[in-house]
């Protein structure tokens, strides 16, 4: 085979000074939920690119997206911030909303004479419900939400037809199976970004051994390409996302992705049906152990 050149991910400038805007809020243990590093690694790509348009999927506390909202105060003027998460509390603490703290973040960054950050919420659903609402010419996307198949790259699909050449995508947690013990199912992030045609940006001279953060920039080639994305959804689901879930997924897929849609669609009924024979194996399991048990007590009683 002819020699070539191999095209590697290139690198970005980190950034830290927006982070200083934890000390203005609500410290709250786990939050935020990414290292410094992965913290500088976004507010560094908000930086470089100046995008008009954010939307942040998977917001948890806020803790991000507080941060997040202070990179786009220091770098993008008359902007707008969308930040989705399908859970309406803090799945750390249900007294306390997603979000929480990007709304104090918000709330205190607000009042200042050059804010100028539209900043909306949409909290209760998937993503797909709101891209509508949300619009088009996305500039800056985080997807950072369940991690396991098919999580992010569904995300993916329903929103690329909302984003245009240019537009940046983060993915965290794209190591995340290989660094945390028992995560071995959390690869949604790290298929996607294995998967996708386009420009990427990723350390592999970092410090880290195996960087946790990884992003690319759409290109033409994204669509041209999204085939592999499709594809990548025959690696085995961890679960399936409810009816209500799976249509608004659905409706967008059908609606722009044409012939491809049939293809997706016999992939989902794929893993629904494995998911579903699991489920049976599972019970048929439990079901064995709850009658072995019941045999063993009946026997010792018999024998007492």
């Amino acid at each position: 085979m002819k020699e070539q050149r191999v095209e590697l991910p290139k690198h970005i400038e980190l950034d830290k000074t927006p982070i200083d805007i934890l000390d203005s809020i609500e410290k709250v243990e786990y939050e935020p939920e990414m290292s410094e590093y992965d913290l500088s690694f976004i507010c560094g790509i908000i930086k470089k690119y100046r995008p008009q348009k954010c939307v942040e999927v998977g917001i948890a506390g806020g803790g991000t997206s507080a941060i997040i909202l202070n990179a786009m105060y220091n770098y993008c003027e008359n902007s707008e911030f969308h930040v989705v998460d399908k859970s309406k509390e803090y799945y750390h603490d249900r007294r306390k909303h997603s979000g929480f703290l990007g709304r104090q973040a918000y709330d205190f960054l607000s009042p200042k004479k050059d804010f100028k950050i539209k900043y909306v919420e949409h909290l209760g659903n998937v993503l797909p419900s709101y891209l509508d609402e949300i619009g088009n010419n996305i500039d800056f996307v985080l997807l950072d939400t369940v991690h396991i198949l098919p999580g992010e790259v569904l995300d993916f699909l329903a929103v690329l037809p909302y984003l245009h050449v240019g537009t940046i995508v983060v993915l965290h947690d794209v190591t995340l199976n290989s660094i945390s013990y028992g995560k071995k199912n959390d690869v949604a992030t790290g298929v996607l970004f294995n998967s996708v045609v386009a420009e990427k940006y990723y350390e592999i001279n970092s410090h880290d051994a195996m960087p946790n953060i990884a992003a690319f920039k759409v290109t033409e080639d994204t669509m041209k390409y999204i085939m592999n994305v499709f594809g990548a959804l025959c690696q085995t689901w961890s679960y399936l996302p409810s009816k209500k879930e799976l249509d608004a997924y659905n409706a967008v897929i059908n609606k722009y992705y044409g012939k491809l849609y049939d293809y997706y669609a016999k992939i989902c009924d794929t893993n629904a049906k494995n998911l579903n024979n699991i489920s049976l194996r599972d019970k048929a399991t439990l079901i064995g152990k709850l009658l072995l048990n019941r045999a063993s007590s009946q026997y010792r009683i018999r024998n007492n």
